[in-house]
């Protein structure tokens, strides 16, 4: 790979050589920014969203590969704050299937439990569930019917996290997805499911695993938590607090204590962003902002997510609200190709004028490579492994633009390369330097 800078700062144009390591780990230092601007350690993941289907949405339904009939009913239901959730579509129905693909990381596979959780009515009936993952039965989920008002509210069900590994007992990987299936003997109306891969469950014991119910008679700290998610569900902020100090405060672990009050701050942000009324004349572009950025620092990407782009709503303009939505999209797993664009269009709003054009030769290999480190053969030139790279160089040109704040702008040249011109090797889209750098 070479590179040619133009660094343009209105001094005239200076042209340098850059090695080809130091290029290599810019380009993954800039893209891992992208995912990491707000510098969490790994311990500070937690509740990490693994993607969510809304039922009744045909794009979300593709997405998770959703397989079911019944008939589409809508319910013009608020929950119990008076927030309304974007869809009030439901599936009549008696058997799901579909995919969920586990959450990512700096540190790879996310490992812990999978978190199910479910929108329902509460005037609903209750229907026993059973939950089948890849084959395996993992248990029935039921709930009990709230009092009061009828309204939304939500369930939760937690999958142990060996529900998401394979391989030996003393080696286990985590899935990259797990194919999920859910029955009734009864018609039920399915909503909306979002998936989380949480810690919580490894700091408690095994027996609160399954359905989240209130644990009545139980003082522990964890029953005294799992009773403030009953309440969160519920949309009741103030209960919820109250219960997650107290379970907080009976908490020996350190860890489980953490995690509890990381709750606490997300009933925190409910209460302040229902208090929020956009209007025509002032749709509050600074305080969806702060709200935006106080949810990523969380690690609350869903709640990030829906304030960053009423941010941008509010003021398409500005680069730091277009790039900080891009980023909780690709933490919300959604498609690359989705936010990457977002990422770039961000640089370019920065319009700096001290930007820097580095223009990337990515060499294409057109013969075997002998003894190659995955063992491959020559990747074939055709329009499909063309296009691939293309896209996934676009791609992160697209994030290093965007988490650069607009201050390195890259053009990518692709050229073949034979036998006979240096071997710099890009096979099917993975970089491997030569043998001896020199």
């Amino acid at each position: 790979m070479s590179t040619g800078l133009h660094n343009n700062q209105g001094e005239g144009t200076i042209m340098r050589c850059v090695p080809f390591l130091t290029i290599c780990i810019y380009l993954v230092a800039a893209v891992l920014s992208a995912t990491a601007a707000f510098g969490q350690a790994t311990k500070e993941f937690n509740w990490i969203p693994s993607g969510n289907l809304d039922v009744g949405n045909l794009e979300s339904e593709n997405d998770s590969n959703y397989r079911s009939v019944g008939e589409i009913i809508r319910q013009n239901l608020t929950y119990a704050d008076a927030t309304r959730p974007p869809d009030h579509a439901a599936r009549r129905t008696t058997e799901e299937l579909f995919t969920v693909r586990i959450s990512r990381f700096r540190g790879g596979a996310a490992q812990g439990a999978l978190v199910i959780r479910r929108q329902v009515d509460a005037a609903a009936e209750p229907v026993e569930l059973t939950i089948t993952i890849d084959g395996t039965e993992y248990g029935k989920w039921a709930r009990p019917k709230p009092e009061g008002n009828r309204r939304f509210t939500d369930v939760f069900y937690v999958i142990p996290a060996t529900g998401l590994t394979t391989g030996p007992a003393d080696r286990p990987r985590v899935k990259g997805q797990i194919t999920m299936k859910i029955t009734a003997a009864q018609p039920y109306d399915s909503y909306r499911y979002d998936f989380f891969v949480t810690r919580d469950w490894g700091l408690m014991p095994e027996d609160y695993l399954g359905a989240l119910t209130t644990r009545e008679g139980d003082d522990t700290a964890a029953a005294t938590y799992l009773n403030g998610l009953v309440k969160e569900g519920d949309h009741m902020w103030d209960e919820a607090i109250a219960l997650y100090t107290a379970a907080a405060g009976k908490a020996e672990d350190l860890e489980l204590a953490r995690c509890i009050r990381r709750r606490v701050r997300r009933c925190n942000y409910f209460l302040s962003a229902t208090k929020v009324k956009d209007t025509r004349d002032d749709m509050h572009f600074d305080t969806h902002y702060a709200l935006g950025q106080y949810c990523a620092s969380n690690g609350f990407w869903n709640e990030a997510l829906v304030e960053f782009t009423k941010a941008v709503n509010a003021n398409a303009a500005s680069g730091d609200a277009t790039y900080h939505m891009a980023e909780a999209m690709e933490y919300c797993r959604m498609p690359v190709e989705t936010y990457a664009p977002l990422m770039g269009r961000a640089g370019w709003l920065y319009d700096r004028k001290d930007v820097n054009d580095v223009t990337v030769h990515v060499p294409i290999n057109t013969y075997e490579i002998p003894g190659g480190p995955t063992s491959r053969h020559k990747a074939p030139m055709n329009k499909a492994t063309m296009d691939a790279a293309f896209q996934n160089w676009t791609h992160a040109a697209q994030m290093v633009f965007g988490a650069s704040r607009g201050a390195w702008r890259i053009n990518t040249v692709f050229e073949p390369y034979t036998e006979d011109e240096p071997r710099w090797i890009m096979h099917l889209g993975w970089l491997w330097g030569p043998p001896n750098e020199s």
